[in-house]
């Protein structure tokens, strides 16, 4: 059960996710008496963040996000390695495939040919379109909620979960049908109580209507 919205409603679409973990390998030297022998992997990644975090076009439900981005092996030491991982997101399986294309050409195109870039991960949850299956869903479900004098809007969602996958089956889902939630994934995430009653008794109510 994926967190129900903020408006009491439920998720009848989504977007594509994928998911990059991005290595360099560069040489590691002392900084004090070979500092020209090594060769900076963070350099060669840091370089490339706000080029690859320019990709996002939130208005059009792009986004590209470096969250993880860690190096080196010691203060006095040239980083010889160093790690990033990059979250994608858009609406549609054919722009997720033309935003990974645009930062695959970001990664590999190395400032520093002597630094190795190791690129792996690509689409992990297809787009999860809002089908007339869903539609038909949504609409019994609904019907539910208005005996139970609750509302069950409607929302899509960059976000994905396991829903998509039976989504790109063909098979009608219906996603966010758990407690009501605000701001998740983040340290400020919190869950209104009263809901989880709520919400498990019209879970309950719609297998029983539709079974």
């Amino acid at each position: 059960m994926e967190p129900g919205r903020t408006n009491g409603g439920v998720v009848t679409s989504r977007g594509a996710v994928a998911s990059l973990i991005v290595r360099a390998h560069g040489r590691t030297a002392h900084t004090g008496t070979g500092y020209k022998e090594g060769e900076s992997a963070v350099r060669e990644l840091a370089g490339k963040v706000e080029r690859i975090e320019s990709l996002s076009a939130p208005e059009k439900g792009l986004i590209a996000n470096v969250g993880i981005f860690r190096g080196g092996e010691a203060r006095q030491v040239v980083p010889g390695t160093a790690e990033m991982h990059v979250d994608l997101r858009a609406p549609s399986d054919d722009e997720m495939r033309e935003l990974l294309a645009q930062l695959q050409s970001i990664l590999l195109r190395a400032a520093n040919p002597a630094v190795r870039i190791l690129v792996e991960g690509g689409q992990t949850r297809p787009a999860f379109p809002r089908s007339p299956g869903v539609q038909d869903l949504h609409m019994r479900m609904a019907a539910v909620a208005r005996d139970m004098r609750v509302s069950l809007a409607e929302n899509h969602s960059a976000g994905g979960s396991d829903g998509s996958f039976t989504a790109a089956l063909g098979i009608p889902t219906i996603d966010g049908l758990g407690p009501i939630s605000f701001e998740v994934c983040s340290r400020r995430e919190r869950v209104v109580v009263r809901s989880v009653l709520e919400r498990s008794i019209l879970l309950a109510r719609s297998l029983m209507a539709l079974g």
